[in-house]
């Protein structure tokens, strides 16, 4: 189920719901377990990368130097040659590179293994069993896709630092001998402005798509893409907004080189756990979005009492006993039905055997049995017994004052039990009361 409109009182609750949930599934330990899985199954793809381009150097090693005699014309490039006749006069370590092929096919599957975890934890689902070549097919996929995220990283980064070099280094712009005047100076100041904002946006556009995609098919639940798209964005927007905050405050250049590329290390661990915590977070988000009205049911029927003195739990009163979403129906057909009653009217009579279960949004109600009245106020569930117990009614059921309820039917009371608990709980120790007094 799914809200059809959403209010401001909506809203907080629906993110009420998220963060709750989100603790309670323990999803900030899962956060972390992803952000080490990732980096872990990272770094031996780009040791593997490095491995294959070395094979490559030693076999056409023409080529490398050919790229550093064009590209020492705009960056000084002595230590890339003193880097690259290293390469090509090393070794060819072929079984080095056969156990780094091994490691990153492990390491890859367990980090997606511990991302189906943590989905499931929120979404409740099971993976479905699939035929051998599908699940061939699945794990090769989700090699690749490391294999081509540490690829786009090394891209990026080599990039971002080769750009650098030539627009902020002092070397010579874009344009051949003899063109200081017409087109190409412009071409290249437009390079110059375009691309560091293309380099520093490219890495997010591709998390919003990879996320929405994640939140799409991982879930089982088939969420649509437009809820899909949105929250994927609002996970790369923040993630996006982390990043830059840690780079006014964080500057390991300044370093050198052991605390450097320890404390980039470091940086990038705190980067992917709050990434992780980010996509956990939303991936619970949608859950809710999605079954935001059974969560809300179950809410209700868990709503503390008035006399409670905790004051977390007055402030779950304060925000859940006007369910804003259910209140503004009136339509019949629907399972959960907004009903007026004016005080005095009969809402159920005893012996009745009809199965609807009540909530008291406001007013107050009587129950009136053969020995025994008792008062119903606000923030109240009443009816369910019978509905619980399979008996007709064991009371008449009249408004005291001008009320407001929500009608259930027993179907989606049964949907509230089954996705709470705690609901179910609170329903047995009503039966073992009920059997205590009896």
């Amino acid at each position: 189920m799914k809200p059809k409109k959403y209010s401001l009182l909506t809203a907080v609750q629906s993110f009420f719901f998220a963060f709750s949930l989100y603790f309670q599934n323990n999803l900030y330990l899962y956060a972390p377990a992803c952000a080490f899985g990732f980096l872990y199954s990272l770094i031996p793809t780009v040791i593997m990368i490095t491995a294959v381009l070395t094979r490559f150097l030693h076999t056409s090693p023409e080529l490398l130097y050919a790229f550093l005699a064009s590209a020492e014309k705009w960056i000084d490039a002595d230590n890339l040659y003193a880097m690259s006749n290293y390469f090509v006069t090393s070794g060819r370590p072929a079984l080095f590179e056969v156990i780094t092929g091994i490691t990153v096919f492990f390491l890859a599957r367990r980090f997606f293994y511990t991302v189906m975890q943590s989905v499931q934890k929120i979404f409740h689902s099971r993976a479905e069993s699939r035929p051998l070549i599908a699940q061939l097919i699945i794990v090769a996929g989700e090699v690749l896709l490391v294999i081509i995220t540490a690829v786009t990283t090394l891209l990026l980064t080599a990039a971002k630092s080769f750009f650098y070099g030539v627009y902020h280094g002092g070397a010579r712009p874009f344009w051949p001998e003899g063109a200081e005047q017409g087109i190409f100076p412009l071409i290249s100041t437009g390079l110059a402005a375009v691309l560091p904002i293309l380099l520093n946006t490219v890495p997010y556009f591709l998390i919003w798509i990879f996320t929405a995609l994640a939140f799409r098919f991982a879930s089982g639940t088939k969420p649509s893409f437009k809820l899909c798209f949105f929250s994927a964005l609002l996970c790369s927007s923040l993630f996006a907004a982390v990043q830059y905050i840690f780079s006014l405050f964080i500057d390991t250049a300044k370093y050198n080189l052991i605390y450097g590329f320890l404390g980039s290390l470091m940086v990038m661990l705190l980067e992917v756990s709050v990434f992780f915590s980010l996509f956990l977070f939303f991936a619970q988000y949608i859950y809710v979005l999605q079954f935001f009205d059974s969560l809300l049911l179950a809410e209700l029927y868990l709503l503390p009492a008035r006399v409670e003195t905790s004051f977390f739990q007055r402030i779950r009163r304060m925000l859940f006993i006007r369910p804003g979403r259910f209140l503004k129906r009136g339509h019949t057909e629907e399972p959960v039905v907004f009903q007026k009653c004016k005080a005095g009217t009969l809402i159920y009579a005893k012996g009745t055997s009809d199965t609807d279960i009540y909530y008291l949004a406001q007013g107050s109600v009587e129950l009136i049995g053969t020995n025994k009245i008792t008062h119903i106020e606000a923030g109240s569930f009443f009816g369910e017994l019978s509905f619980l117990l399979n008996e007709p009614r064991n009371a008449d059921a009249r408004a005291l004052t001008d009320s407001e309820l929500l009608k259930i039917d027993a179907h989606t009371f049964t949907e509230l039990l089954e996705c709470s608990p705690e609901a179910v709980r609170k329903a047995i120790g009503l039966i073992s009361s009920l059997k205590l007094n009896s």
